[in-house]
């Protein structure tokens, strides 16, 4: 505790005269010279080069999942399924068809008609 005691309050470090005015210029002095660069101009392949390689990208994953996934594989039965092309409509079948058809659209009107005057009676007192 004594060195503290010595020392007090005061400053030990001295600054030499002038150190501060001069400082400034002594430390640019100091600097190496600064070169400027001029900027490269940009050609096209630079330009577009993100977008090919972005889209290259996306082919490449498009690729691994179409691997990954698989093409559907043809079995022998749907090998000899027939196109739309091979298949034959009978006028017969297809005069079935709608007749069935709108038999029941023709059943399910009448149904509603049943069920909304009878509905109707109901609500009357």
């Amino acid at each position: 505790m004594s060195k503290l005691n010595e020392i007090g309050r005061k400053n030990p470090f001295k600054v030499p005269e002038g150190y501060f005015e001069q400082f400034p210029e002594d430390f640019m002095s100091r600097l190496p010279e600064r070169t400027t660069e001029e900027p490269k101009a940009l050609n096209l392949w630079d330009r577009l080069k993100p977008w090919i390689y972005m889209a290259a990208m996306f082919a490449g994953i498009a690729l691994i999942v179409r691997i990954f996934v698989g093409i559907p594989v043809q079995t022998q039965d749907s090998a000899h399924a027939p196109s739309s092309a091979e298949i034959e409509i009978i006028p017969e079948e297809l005069e079935d068809f709608y007749t069935y058809y709108r038999d029941q659209a023709a059943q399910e009107i009448c149904d509603e008609v049943l069920f909304l005057e009878l509905g109707s009676e109901d609500t009357e007192f």
